[in-house]
């Protein structure tokens, strides 16, 4: 459920312009960070990326964990922000 929250803030600011930190470190696990997953390309990407702005909104996925869970979901790190 926290994870849910968090993603849907981060959806929020995101949507609102505001800056979202790439490295969105929890008190748990400091390699926890939230990423933008491209369902189409199978790619992701940090908040911040260029990529992000010109991805299809039914093709983003907030993404709240580390790199590595999200490479064994099958995604490949954006060569354009290199999460």
């Amino acid at each position: 459920m926290k994870k849910r929250i968090a993603a849907v803030c981060m959806a929020v600011m995101l949507a609102a312009g505001l800056t979202v930190p790439a490295y969105a470190a929890t008190a748990k696990n400091p390699q926890t960070i939230t990423f933008i997953l491209n369902k189409n390309s199978l790619k992701f990407h940090k908040p911040e990326c260029s990529a992000v702005d010109k991805m299809k909104e039914s093709n983003k996925e907030y993404f709240y964990g580390t790199r590595d869970e999200a490479i064994k979901k099958g995604y490949v790190p954006c060569k354009i922000c290199n999460p």
